[in-house]
């Protein structure tokens, strides 16, 4: 019985953990700043018009490729 609670327990700690948003979890792995050179990791990073996944690609960037960190804004959900 307390390995089934032990396990309940650690599945529940998961699951709110896992609410954590895309964003934040960015932020702390890369630790963003304004006003702060930053590297791309990814191959053709997409820039778009805004902060949307939907929004208009305006460019793409290459790994490596250095850039300037402006503003951070959180993602909209639309």
């Amino acid at each position: 019985m307390k390995t089934f609670i032990t396990i309940l327990f650690l599945c529940i700690i998961q699951l709110f953990s896992a609410q954590e948003e895309d964003y934040e979890y960015a932020n702390g792995v890369f630790q963003f700043e304004e006003n702060k050179a930053q590297k791309i990791f990814t191959d053709f990073t997409r820039i778009r018009q805004s902060p949307n996944v939907n929004a208009q690609i305006l460019d793409s960037l290459q790994t490596n490729q250095q850039i300037l960190i402006l503003k951070k804004m959180k993602p909209s959900l639309n």
